[in-house]
């Protein structure tokens, strides 16, 4: 039998990475594998049943480049300002960090926190300032078709933008 990254992780007593997808699209079943997770879940009994279509907005300040006419998209729109959406957007927008593992042979106390730390890590390491963190997304989810006591955990937290050439932390 092929040696199993995940499992091995769980058989070591740690939580491991998982990335959850529920869009049935092979491009962002690519995306997804090179982003570093142990893991891939692949959500399979709450598919998108509809791959019509759909139209694209393009915005940004390269939104010129983007063709009148693309395969898989029904029509592309254009927005007043749409070459500095980027900017407004980033101008008012927080900074987060989520973190989404599979833990085995936790309880709910046991596993979150260690994931929220990682979640506040990880928004920290994108830019936010640490006194500013808030959990905006926690959930935790048992997974009965997995030996032992699995339970899936997500946790989201934001942040404001640190202050350039502030120190963690202080404004």
């Amino acid at each position: 039998m092929p040696w199993n990254k995940t499992k091995q992780i769980w058989r070591d007593g740690r939580c491991g990475t998982l990335g959850w997808r529920s869009v049935s699209h092979g491009f962002t079943a690519e995306v997804m594998a090179r982003q570093g997770f142990d893991a891939l879940w692949v959500d399979m009994e709450h598919p998108t049943t509809d791959m019509s279509p759909l139209p694209l907005i393009a915005v940004g300040g390269v939104s010129f480049l983007v063709p009148e006419r693309l395969a898989g998209i029904s029509e592309v729109r254009r927005v007043p300002h749409h070459a500095v959406a980027n900017a407004v957007g980033t101008a008012i927008a927080q900074v987060s960090g989520e973190v989404n593992q599979v833990c085995q042979d936790l309880t709910r106390g046991e596993a979150l926190p260690p994931v929220q730390r990682l979640a506040e890590e990880t928004a920290i390491g994108a830019g936010a300032d640490p006194a500013t963190l808030m959990v905006v997304e926690m959930e935790d989810l048992p997974i009965e078709y997995l030996p032992g006591n699995s339970l899936r955990t997500r946790v989201r937290v934001v942040g404001d933008i640190a202050r350039r050439g502030a120190k963690a932390g202080v404004s």
